[in-house]
């Protein structure tokens, strides 16, 4: 099992590895950073994890990333490397690209999230039509990625729709700062009160860069509090959220160590769920007046 560590400063990171299959290097895809609990007393408690996968490009074998981020460091887990393997992290800050963020969200198409969440099950769905031309054991390593890969293409259409709608509406912005449980117990001195409003943009933005888009009660009820959009029943997709996690965390595994068995059946089923999910949060989007 191979670590790597990296400052909790960090805002993302990519992995260049030396696949231990084929020998050959490949750097992974951005992996976005858990931002660490600073309310808590230790560096134990203040620990979040994320989990990811991706696959070398030259050969296909499967990797997974445990991301665990607290104030005191972090550190990124390769469970299919060996602790002298060769692995290397190479961190990314977002301090200085925050401004171009909201410039981007304040300007973008209201249709640009969508847009691009069709265009990524569009991806999967090929994926999935050239599926047969693989072997059963590539087959499953696929499958499991592109059930994931179908996760995150809801979670960047969720996170990409909120941060459009609050960059461009005034009200919207005011409803999400005034019902942000996270911001319930700022305070606020009176003669700090410019102050913080000329800061109050990126405040907004790293909030919701440090959401888990995949924590579908908690974006729910954002959602709902900030937008009045109704996600409707989501019991399906959190127990397919749970799938996702038993992926990316335990490669493959549940709690108990037994193995997911992922179906094509299964995995075109989530996509087809996903997109009916999206369709209805679009159809309540498409009917607000951002300028209001």
């Amino acid at each position: 099992m191979k670590y790597l560590d990296f400052m909790p400063s960090a805002d993302a990171v990519k992995v260049l590895v030396t696949c231990a299959k084929c020998g050959k290097d490949f750097e992974t895809e951005e992996f976005r950073v858990p931002y660490p609990n600073y309310a808590a007393d230790n560096h134990s408690d203040s620990e979040r994890e994320e989990g990811y996968m991706d696959i070398c490009p030259h050969c296909g074998k499967e990797y997974s990333f445990d991301i665990i981020n607290g104030y005191g460091g972090g550190t990124i887990i390769i469970p299919e490397l060996e602790e002298n393997a060769n692995a290397e992290c190479h961190e990314i800050c977002y301090e200085d690209y925050i401004q171009d963020e909201i410039d981007e969200y304040s300007t973008v198409a209201p249709q640009f999230a969508y847009f691009s969440f069709e265009q990524s099950l569009s991806d999967i769905r090929k994926a999935i039509s050239e599926l047969h031309l693989l072997s059963p054991e590539v087959q499953q390593v696929y499958i499991r990625l592109l059930y994931a890969n179908a996760i995150g293409s809801m979670e960047a259409f969720l996170s990409s729709s909120l941060k459009q709608i609050i960059f461009t509406s005034p009200k919207y912005k005011r409803l999400f700062v005034e019902t942000f449980k996270d911001f319930s117990n700022e305070s606020l001195p009176l003669n700090k009160i410019f102050e913080r409003m000329a800061e109050l943009d990126t405040k907004i933005v790293k909030s919701l860069n440090e959401l888990m888009y995949h924590n579908l009660a908690k974006i729910k009820g954002i959602y709902k509090s900030t937008l009045g959009v109704d996600f409707g029943d989501i019991k399906s997709l959190c127990q397919k959220v749970e799938i996702r996690h038993h992926i990316v965390h335990r490669n493959g595994n549940d709690k108990d160590g037994n193995p997911v068995n992922i179906k094509l059946d299964d995995l075109t089923a989530l996509v087809d769920e996903v997109e009916a999910f999206v369709n209805n949060i679009k159809v309540q989007i498409d009917g607000i007046d951002y300028k209001e």
